[in-house]
């Protein structure tokens, strides 16, 4: 019997694969629902991200939607949505979107056109450890490092690129390095398939209860306390409601935070359990603020907006929501979502919550042309926001051969992808790969 724990949408693609393979598991929750990180609140006619606020699908996501009933749900984001702007100098500019734009728009200047140029034809060179803002400065210079890559880590990762490893997170880029010797012809070599944003008509919390909904063997209100290494497997103590039940599974999958994973296996493996401590979780807060449509003089077009650090701004950045998906709010409201704190603005996220809102509400009616004050404002605080894939993720990729001989098995937005995509295809891997090891 193969155990998951945790019901995030890891454990829920897991377990959602492993049922179509006919295969014997058991998914526990702690909590008494599904879902994780995924988080919807609808109040006063408005739907609120607490947090992904939508999902970026491939063909693969879409058939896996279909096959999970969560289709019937889905809402399309609109076509304005595929423009992203980026705060600089004042004002809101466009982001170019593809590497032919990078060097006939306004957007960057004419040195920083021809370091792109450059690099086209830079020698590659393999740097161990290498950092993102290194690895971006050393290809294609500081402006777009400083204007491309860090909003787009802020609002990825809530990362600082000076400490992220370019290998562990964005390790396509290495690739296409060594493999064309150039980042900008790699892209152009790999034109990555077309895919969309979406959402769901009551929210995001949607897609986790509807994969639920198709799981024949889920436990709510399930903590484990404690595993134990048994003759033909693992012994698992789990507390429940009732109490406290006991079972055996030959196969683990954790697809728990890796905080939580430490205390689950610091009695099996506790140099495991002090790598998975160490990684980093950034604190942030996701900001809902509404006006009144008629007061905001700035035209929405788009997903939303990045801050560079270097632009000094309170918020990282704010998504459109009511630009994006319809029904988000009335028809007469506009919602914007803020994101304060972060890897780089952790003394921002530890003032009090009266003013957080207070720099919010002002970055917002300055920077875009608003009258009066917002009718609506919320704030919701993450204390461990998102992994961040330094040096200490690349070092617990190191336990994972290992604990894979022992039969268990990790499936988290902290290994190999952290996007909602990313942990649905992981969910998937792992399964296929657990069906062919117990089938042969």
């Amino acid at each position: 019997m193969v155990l998951i724990i945790g019901a995030g949408i890891s454990g829920l693609s897991a377990a959602w694969h492993l049922q179509k393979h006919g295969m014997d598991y058991l998914l526990v929750e702690a909590n008494d629902k599904p879902g994780g990180y995924i988080k919807t609140i609808q109040t006063e006619g408005y739907v609120l991200e607490l947090g992904p606020n939508s999902i970026l699908c491939d063909q693969e996501i879409l058939d896996f939607f279909k096959d999970t009933k969560c289709d019937q749900q889905l809402v399309e984001a609109k076509p304005v949505s595929k423009a992203r702007y980026i705060y600089r100098k004042g004002a809101y500019r466009k982001l170019p979107d593809n590497p032919a734009s990078l060097l006939f728009s306004g957007f960057f200047s004419f040195s920083s056109k021809l370091k792109i140029l450059a690099e086209l034809f830079k020698k590659p060179e393999n740097i161990p450890g290498e950092t993102l803002d290194a690895f971006f400065n050393r290809r294609l210079g500081k402006e777009i490092s400083d204007y491309a890559l860090n909003p787009f880590v802020q609002g990825v990762y809530a990362g600082n690129p000076s400490r992220l490893l370019v290998e562990t997170t964005f390790p396509v880029l290495k690739e296409y390095e060594s493999k064309y010797g150039s980042i900008i012809k790699g892209l152009i070599k790999n034109k990555p398939g077309r895919k969309k944003s979406f959402n769901f008509k009551n929210g995001m919390q949607e897609l986790p209860s509807a994969i639920a909904a198709q799981l024949k063997n889920i436990q709510y209100s399930a903590r484990v306390n404690r595993i134990v290494k048994s003759e033909n497997g693992y012994e698992v103590s789990i507390q429940e409601p009732a109490g406290v039940r006991k079972i055996k599974a030959n196969t683990l999958v954790i697809t728990t935070p890796p905080f939580v994973a430490a205390e689950l296996l610091s009695g099996l493996y506790p140099q495991l359990a002090q790598a998975l401590k160490r990684i980093e979780y950034p604190a942030m807060c996701a900001v809902h603020t509404v006006f009144n449509k008629s007061d905001v003089e700035a035209e929405l077009n788009g997903f939303g907006v990045l801050n560079p650090y270097i632009e000094n701004q309170f918020s990282s950045g704010c998504i459109w929501n009511s630009s994006i998906f319809s029904a988000r709010c009335p028809a007469d409201k506009v919602l914007f979502t803020n994101f304060v704190g972060g890897s780089l603005h952790q003394d921002k996220i530890k003032l009090p919550d009266d003013e957080i809102l207070k720099n919010v509400k002002k970055e917002l009616i300055k920077n875009f042309q608003i009258r009066k004050e917002p009718v609506f404002q919320k704030i919701y605080r993450i204390e461990k926001a998102i992994p961040q894939y330094n040096l200490k993720v690349k070092t617990l990729n190191d336990f994972l051969p290992n604990l894979e001989k022992n039969s268990i098995f990790f499936s988290a937005n902290y290994i190999n992808g952290v996007s909602l995509s990313d942990c649905i295809k992981k969910g998937k891997r792992l399964a296929d790969k657990i069906f062919k090891l117990q089938s042969r």
